[in-house]
């Protein structure tokens, strides 16, 4: 009885992520510049999006600049790069955020520590 009750909600949790939609994706990453530890992240959604660049150092500048692809022409298939936004360079964190009036299909996120790109991320918005 028991194990009939847990298949059961096994079977209902699968169906329910089945069926929500996903809307929102979120990339992360990390590693070492010159000795110094860093964090990388970028996050879209349909509307919003947002990326950030920390180092541990406290001497190294970081920059975090983020393009924006949406939808655009004919079908959901064709794609447009927007503006890409950009924070200037800050000791130990940046970041870049904001919403828009269209949806986003995804987002590239460039990184970088003491003026070198230390990584690049892809975010996906509206699936």
């Amino acid at each position: 009885m028991k194990r009939k009750a847990i298949f059961a909600l096994a079977v209902a949790v699968a169906m329910l992520v089945a069926v929500i939609p996903v809307s929102a994706g979120s990339s992360y990453d990390y590693g070492t510049y010159g000795g110094s530890y860093y964090e990388v992240s970028a996050t879209c959604n349909s509307e919003s999006y947002s990326a950030s660049t920390h180092c541990e150092s406290t001497t190294y500048k970081v920059r975090a600049d983020a393009a924006l692809y949406r939808y655009m022409g004919q079908g959901e298939d064709a794609m447009y790069q927007s503006t890409i936004y950009s924070d200037k360079s800050h000791t130990r964190s940046a970041s870049v955020s904001g919403t828009t009036y269209y949806q986003l299909a995804y987002l590239v996120s460039y990184h970088y520590v003491n003026g070198v790109q230390v990584s690049s991320l892809l975010a996906h918005g509206k699936q």
